[in-house]
């Protein structure tokens, strides 16, 4: 009778492992795949070191941001601070938390923004980092650069993408801080 069950056994163990070798011994991540819009909109969009020209409405929302903050530039020691999301419901990009009412952001691309602050920023140190407000949530890994915008005294341009180079918009801190 023992030597029944010891059969059994090892037969029952032998078809587990069996089992989980075959099946469920290797797991293989998916990669996430980009938004359909976003997707078609980055094939047409080049890799590219250089910011696209400023539009006439990226300038008009840079004007307005100004107008609405005091005249002149940042004081020595002066912060200013924005958090930059895609809205869920309506999908558009938006400043969600910032230190001064004013800030705005404008899309100029799949991963390219200009954010917009109430006052002049060109001699400012400008420092970004993917990330989110969101509770519970990781925001995908990449990469995020900064640089003064073309043309723009009051705005900082942030192009996001892919740890592959890939242009892609993420969420993102900007944190413009006045050394000089």
């Amino acid at each position: 009778m023992t030597s029944i069950l010891r059969r059994k056994a090892a037969t029952i163990a032998f078809v587990v492992l069996a089992l989980t070798l075959a099946g469920g011994g290797m797991a293989v991540a998916k990669p996430v795949a980009q938004p359909p819009a976003e997707a078609a909109q980055s094939l047409r969009q080049p890799r590219s070191n250089v910011q696209p020209p400023v539009s006439g409405a990226e300038r008009a929302a840079a004007k307005a941001a100004l107008a609405k903050g005091a005249a002149g530039t940042l004081a020595v020691g002066a912060l200013y601070a924005a958090v930059v999301e895609q809205n869920p419901v309506t999908g558009v990009w938006q400043v969600t938390r910032s230190s001064h009412p004013g800030t705005t952001v404008t899309q100029v691309g799949v991963g390219w923004f200009s954010v917009n602050f109430p006052v002049n920023v060109s001699t400012g140190v400008y420092t970004a980092t993917i990330g989110t407000t969101r509770n519970l949530y990781v925001p995908p890994s990449g990469e995020i650069a900064v640089a003064p915008r073309r043309d723009l005294a009051n705005s900082v341009f942030v192009a996001t993408r892919e740890s592959d180079g890939d242009n892609r918009s993420l969420p993102f801190h900007l944190v413009v801080h006045q050394i000089v």
